[in-house]
């Protein structure tokens, strides 16, 4: 990873005209119990402790607990795609202007819901499979009902206004202690600001960077055989980052901007087959990639501010 230094962030806006928070929770049944009668037996076979021998033992082969779970790591990874951390409490900050991705993620947290209700409508025929076990293997297992778990499964996203300062009831400060807890305030604003900043900085040099290397290690081997591989998504991630420094630039500072003029302008031209096929092609796009790593402005915003 590059190190980059600290400059000051120009322009800082409120932060509820730029964004708000979004926190996804999520708690679901495992279905892996543990057979304590087995890994006793074992670990007194083998000399061995509870925590160096386990017997475990999926009571829940379900299919659709399975699709639940991908559904809801997808709403997870999108949500982790589209924000950036503000300060370090799990909250992550959504710019305003993407307030339409939380419509996308009710609706996929709906289809998760969905293969969850057929799971619970699957659970007789596992509880069969379950009792059909030997009566040494489900020793002190109880295979759960229905409802304990519908108690086990909880989902939801959790949406925030970011309150600014004028928000807080400071009734009882006056003078030098009312003016402090408002810079106060104001200064975390500032920093949870400076760090959405930040990660939008970091992930563009973390694209460029890995883009580079895959750019610099595809070509003919000495042997005459192609070296390196790189796939079409090398191209299509830089554009989708692009499009989503606009949106992550919430204090609409223009050096950042301009640095995402440049990524489209001298990364975006070319598609990744013509990259694959001509080595001029290459050579420009690692030469244009090094360039902009290279820049003042996107070395000295690697480090942007802090995070609260």
């Amino acid at each position: 990873m590059s190190s980059y230094e600290i400059i000051e962030t120009p322009n800082i806006k409120r932060p509820s005209d730029m964004a708000t928070t979004v926190s996804f929770h999520r708690r679901g049944p495992g279905g892996i119990k543990v057979s304590k009668l087995l890994s006793q037996q074992l670990c007194d076979k083998y000399g061995v402790t509870r925590s160096e021998l386990k017997v475990q033992i999926k009571i829940l082969d379900s299919p659709h607990l399975s699709e639940n779970k991908q559904h809801l790591s997808a709403v997870d990874r999108d949500i982790r795609s589209h924000t950036a951390p503000w300060g370090d409490d799990g909250r992550r900050a959504l710019a305003n202007t993407l307030a339409f991705k939380v419509d996308e993620w009710v609706a996929m947290i709906e289809k998760a819901d969905i293969e969850f209700e057929k799971h619970i409508d699957d659970l007789p025929r596992m509880k069969a499979i379950f009792d059909a076990l030997p009566a040494e293997m489900t020793e002190g297992i109880s295979f759960p009902s229905p409802a304990e778990e519908r108690a086990k499964y909880r989902v939801s996203i959790d949406r925030d206004v970011i309150p600014d300062w004028e928000s807080y009831n400071i009734g009882g400060l006056e003078g030098d202690e009312k003016d402090k807890f408002i810079a106060d305030i104001r200064d975390s604003e500032q920093r949870r600001m400076q760090g959405v900043v930040k990660d939008a900085a970091q992930r563009t040099v973390d694209v460029i960077e890995k883009a580079t290397e895959k750019m610099d290690a595809y070509g003919e081997g000495i042997d005459g055989k192609m070296k390196g591989v790189f796939r079409d998504t090398l191209i299509s991630n830089i554009k989708s980052l692009a499009d989503l420094l606009k949106h992550l630039n919430v204090t609409e500072d223009p050096r950042l901007e301009r640095v995402r003029k440049m990524i489209i302008d001298k990364l975006c031209a070319t598609d990744a087959e013509t990259l694959r096929e001509d080595p001029e092609a290459r050579a420009k796009f690692s030469k244009d990639a090094k360039a902009i790593l290279a820049e003042d402005v996107l070395r000295r915003m690697g480090d942007f501010g802090g995070d609260s």
